[in-house]
């Protein structure tokens, strides 16, 4: 009876382990994979682990007064940038979205004991070793695997970009696991994934990824001179295994390209960055920031949803007052960490592997969306959450009465929002373009594919609107992007415009997976005639 009872406690534990190593695969589950969906999926878990450990019973140590001001002043500043948006359903939710974030980081803090989070964190390696098999069977199932667009459809990931910063993390993960354990058996299993891991990183040519490692390791070989010798041969071990694995599994894209890791695109970068740092040139703006969510509409000279730097995206979204009080939280905690580190008064080895994945995950963020997309701030928050103790000597901090009531609404409300919005996509009514209905659904993290139907319906009553929706699925929806190349050449078709049309399925072919080709062809040869 006592074994049944404790395995229903700890159901809720392995079922965050799941999800923290697989939430990338359950948003195929709600269609396929896009940044929407996961986002669904993220929120989801967050929510359901602030609920179920919030009504546990809470620990006596508050938080000290600069985390409050601190934190207090975020969330004030955060409002005010909300409430000024030029998107402001947009805004609302994926705000809301970063106050979940922030709440199950505090409250993980809270209620997380050391072994439970070495075990959690474990879900990552696990799932990357998973992916990695599922890619080979992958790669051996495809007819023409070095032509096939691994880029585009890096499943269950929506870009193989994404797939780098999982790799990254993984590698860390593994790697420094590798280093710190006592047991032997456990240690091979952990160079076995730290191979694994780094082989795929190098296999996917991701610049930002492949650096963000190389640095997090070089930074270790000066924190951790004892593990220096095993840390240069782990590492060479891995890279020349990951470069023999690229050139064998090279392909027409830059997956397995190696020399794709040396083509720096650093000045279209810089082009974003100066571009969106001028873009606030009003008090208001400086001050407050535009609201998340909204670069695709302040910034349109680059089809990209984010700048690619963390730091700019903050001002950005936030203004100087959100992204200085939010940095000086992350500052406080990882420079805390670093010196113990040095110093050699850390007590626990996890604090450590949680530190470098933390920093691998910041090193990374400086060149890419990384903290745009809610898989790597969902890790990023649990690393947070275990290093936050060691910034209070180790006692385990609480929410006051005050932010556990606010984030109690939070909750409240974005579990609400969630049933509105599953009513209203599920519901037969077709709402107009510019409806409050629609402008919610829009806006909220859900599967693109849920809103085909809208946008054909859409094209019979509102031309001009749907006309302006698909051309912006086309360039931000990555794995069915496609359809809505199709789609527009359907309608261009009708209406006369052969030329466009054609254009148009041209791109949809290129972009389409194997499957549905056959049919776009077809299409494109009616079009001919």
């Amino acid at each position: 009876m006592k074994s049944k009872v404790s395995l229903l406690n700890q159901a809720p534990f392995w079922a965050l382990f799941i999800s923290v190593g697989f939430a990338q695969y359950w948003q195929l589950l709600i269609g396929p994979a896009n940044v929407d969906s996961v986002r669904a999926i993220i929120c989801l878990i967050e929510l359901a682990t602030i609920i179920y450990f919030q009504s546990k019973s809470n620990h006596s140590t508050n938080l000290p007064k600069w985390i409050i001001i601190s934190f207090s002043i975020w969330t004030i500043s955060t409002i005010v940038s909300t409430a000024l948006s030029v998107r402001f359903y947009f805004s609302l939710i994926t705000q809301l979205e970063w106050f979940t974030h922030a709440v199950f980081t505090f409250v993980l803090a809270q209620h997380i004991k050391k072994q439970q989070w070495y075990t959690l964190i474990t879900a990552i390696p696990f799932a990357l070793v998973c992916t990695a098999t599922f890619y080979v069977y992958r790669w051996f199932s495809i007819d023409d695997p070095q032509s096939f667009n691994w880029v585009n459809y890096a499943t269950p990931f929506t870009n193989i970009r994404q797939l780098g910063y999982f790799c990254t993390v993984a590698a860390i993960i593994s790697q420094f696991s590798y280093l710190l354990s006592n047991n032997d058996f456990h240690k091979k299993l952990w160079f076995i994934a730290t191979v694994i891991s780094v082989s795929f990183l190098v296999w996917t040519a991701g610049r930002g990824a492949f650096y963000s490692y190389l640095i997090t390791t070089i930074l270790a070989l000066f924190l951790l001179p004892t593990y220096r010798k095993k840390l240069v041969t782990t590492t060479l071990i891995s890279l020349a295994f990951g470069f023999f694995v690229a050139i064998v599994a090279s392909t027409n894209t830059s997956a397995g390209e190696i020399e794709h890791l040396s083509r720096m695109s650093i000045a279209v970068r810089i082009g974003m960055w100066i571009e969106t740092l001028q873009s606030l040139s009003s008090f208001k703006t400086l001050l407050f920031g535009y609201g998340v969510n909204t670069y695709q509409v302040t910034c349109k000279n680059f089809v990209f949803m984010q700048p690619h730097n963390a730091i700019v995206q903050a001002l950005h979204d936030w203004g100087t007052i959100g992204t200085v009080s939010f940095l000086s939280l992350i500052g406080y905690i990882l420079i805390n960490t670093l010196l113990k580190i040095y110093k050699k008064t850390i007590e626990s080895h996890t604090q450590i592997i949680a530190f470098f994945a933390a920093v691998s995950l910041c090193l990374h963020s400086l060149n890419a969306g990384v903290f745009y997309h809610s898989y790597s701030i969902l890790v990023f928050a649990l690393c947070i959450a275990y290093l936050l103790p060691i910034s209070l000597n180790n006692e385990k901090p609480i929410l006051t009465t005050t932010y556990k009531s606010v984030c109690s609404g939070v909750v409240i409300l974005l579990f609400c929002l969630h049933l509105t919005n599953t009513y209203w996509l599920i519901r037969p009514v077709i709402p107009a373009p510019n409806s409050f209905a629609a402008t919610m659904v829009r806006s909220f993290p859900s599967t693109t594919l849920i809103i085909h139907r809208w946008i054909e319906a859409w094209y019979k009553y509102y031309p001009s609107e749907a006309f302006e929706w698909t051309q912006w699925l086309q360039t931000h929806s990555s794995n069915d992007s496609w359809y809505y190349y199709y789609l527009e050449a359907r309608v261009q078709d009708d209406i006369g415009e052969k030329d466009k049309a054609a254009m148009l399925i041209t791109q949809a072919i290129e972009n389409a997976p194997q499957h549905q080709q056959q049919q776009l062809v077809d299409f494109q040869k009616s079009i001919k005639n």
